[in-house]
């Protein structure tokens, strides 16, 4: 061998072991067997101005990625504007972010829901760490046990309770009901694996039960458990209850049992709710889903030390959709007074200037006599008491995304499959800024023939403003193709429905019924800022008859004492 030859192949094997040491910054990964990545350096201070990008790949398809940090997690906590450490749900930056990680508190387990993990780390000049260490394998699932419960009661319980539950769950429990009746679930024990130590923002990070009133992650959240805290009694209102079971592959516990029933009419319509107080104002009242409310009762007391009469003259009402965003009653321009009582003893019933949809109503004294005592009641009904008016699916989520579509929208965030009454604050809004609109619509697919009774619309806040619908027209379709809108009575003219006076309460406009497989909404006038939409299709199931409306409107008894 030539010298020119043998310089040559030094310097060539020279350059390999650099790239070798440069290659630790990134690079893909096939998994063949568990094994680890980490920062450059680790457990050392990691280098500056790192950008490393690694893709970690199952060796199969349909295969998912289990990621673990080691506890020893330590990077520059500034927000995470410096250095960070990204995971992505797929090959590349343009996947779905599941997180973005800093500081010295390590992020929890993460699964893939594909073939691939994008795992990003960036470090800028300054402060370094110690930087991580990830643990990554085939995310093995345990044993198959979602199931859906139909019969009027029964049993809930982790595969395997008493034992401890199995590792790598994913179940997924639904139950339910006919005709949007409460399913009522009450929990007689609960143990799974606590998170002590969880960063702001975050809960039961490794095994969790999470509920919702309607189809999972669609329908109003009720809420995430682990450890020893109970979810007690859960109601759902929908007709739909969801409860997921996730959990590691590390610590087990007991898990749960709890029993359930469809809570079957035993009293007179409307009287079989009972509300409680909502923190943390002792003069709020949470009445577990949307009601329509039309009137407050009020009473006052007499002491019993004392013997002074306490009772509250005048009072004005709050009502809210989701317990943060309060709106005052009002008659006419103003905020309605309403009158109270002028003794301890006798009730006083006042009706709102009209039946009004809410699910959290608050009583705000004005005037009192010798200080503040009130136990009071709220009267109304619920939607599905008026005829043929049962909820369709847009709240539960039994109406998919894939159902909902629109003329076009204006923002990513306020999609059609976003305007969901009651769901978040965004909901959707059309491309459209000058009106009055035409031609913009958002549309409801019910996929089969259906009796449509009504609609309840509901603004929201976009960009922090509030936004919704003053005016619109409704079409109905048989085939997706021809629509017929709704006219005035005996007119050809098309109803222009009034609709929402602020962007919170959520109000009903009868529309039949008619008899029809879509249905769509014609904006045509809304706020300056544009409009937002948030709805909910009413009817029923096409039998041939449509139930004679309830006479009775019913009362929610909901006592507050304040001594």
């Amino acid at each position: 061998m030539s010298r020119g030859s043998l310089l040559f192949l030094l310097s060539h094997a020279l350059l390999v072991g650099a790239l070798t040491h440069t290659d630790r910054c990134g690079g893909s990964i096939e998994i063949h067997q568990a094994d680890y990545l980490t920062s450059p350096d680790y457990p050392g201070a990691y280098p500056p101005s790192q950008n490393c990008v690694w893709v970690i790949t199952a060796p199969e398809p349909g295969q998912k990625i289990l990621i673990n940090f080691n506890p020893h997690f330590d990077l520059e906590d500034r927000d995470c504007k410096y250095d960070f450490v990204e995971v992505y749900n797929g090959a590349n930056e343009s996947a779905p972010m599941v997180g973005k990680f800093c500081g010295k508190i390590a992020p929890s387990p993460i699964i893939s829901s594909g073939g691939q993990l994008t795992v990003k780390f960036v470090s800028d000049y300054e402060t370094h760490g110690a930087g991580f260490s990830i643990r990554y394998e085939v995310f093995k699932t345990g044993p198959e046990c979602s199931r859906n419960f139909t019969a009027p009661h029964g049993v809930l319980h982790t595969p395997g309770f008493p034992d401890k539950y199995p590792n790598n769950l994913e179940c997924t429990f639904m139950i339910l009901a006919p005709h949007m009746s409460e399913i009522v679930v009450d929990f007689d024990s609960f143990n799974m694996e606590p998170d002590t130590t969880p960063p702001p923002g975050a809960l039961c990070r490794y095994d969790w039960l999470e509920i919702w009133d309607g189809f999972p992650a669609v329908g109003p959240h009720i809420g995430r458990y682990c450890g020893k805290m109970s979810p007690g009694r859960v109601v759902s209102y929908t007709g739909i209850l969801s409860m997921t079971i996730t959990t590691d592959n590390a610590i087990s516990k007991e898990g749960f049992s709890a029993n359930y029933s469809i809570r079957q009419r035993s009293v007179p319509p409307g009287h079989e709710h009972r509300g409680q107080p909502a923190a943390p104002s002792l003069f709020s009242v949470d009445l577990g889903f949307l009601r329509f409310v039309t009137a407050v009762g009020t009473q006052g007391a007499i002491s019993k030390e004392t013997k002074k009469h306490y009772f509250v003259r005048s009072y004005k009402v709050d009502l809210s959709s989701n317990g943060e965003d309060w709106v005052t009653v009002k008659e006419g321009n103003k905020q309605k007074l309403f009158d109270g009582n002028q003794n301890p003893e006798d009730e006083v019933r006042s009706f709102l200037p009209k039946p009004t949809l809410a699910r959290y109503v608050r009583i705000r004294p004005m005037s009192w006599e010798q200080g503040i005592c009130l136990r009071f009641e709220v009267y109304g009904c619920r939607t599905s008491d008026y005829p043929c008016s049962f909820m369709l699916g847009m709240v539960s989520g039994q109406i998919t995304d894939a159902q909902i579509s629109a003329s076009s929208f204006a923002d990513r965030g306020w999609v059609a499959e976003n305007a969901r009454l009651l769901t978040g604050r965004s909901g959707w809004t059309g491309q459209q800024t000058k009106q009055p609109f035409r031609n913009e619509w958002i549309q409801v697919d019910l996929l089969q023939e259906k009796l449509v009774s009504g609609v309840l619309i509901q603004g929201g806040k976009h960009r922090d403003r509030n936004v919704f619908m003053k005016r619109f027209r409704v079409g109905h379709s048989l085939d997706g193709e021809d629509f017929t809108v709704i006219r005035e009575e005996n007119s050809t003219k098309p109803k222009i429905f009034l609709g929402n006076t602020n962007h919170d309460t959520p109000e009903l406009r009868p529309v039949g019924p008619v008899l029809t497989r879509f249905i769509r909404v014609y904006p045509e006038k809304a706020t300056a800022e544009g409009v937002g939409l948030r709805l909910e299709v009413l009817g029923c199931e096409v039998d041939g008859t449509i139930p004679a409306p309830k006479i009775s409107v019913g009362r929610f008894l909901l006592l507050l004492y304040l001594f």
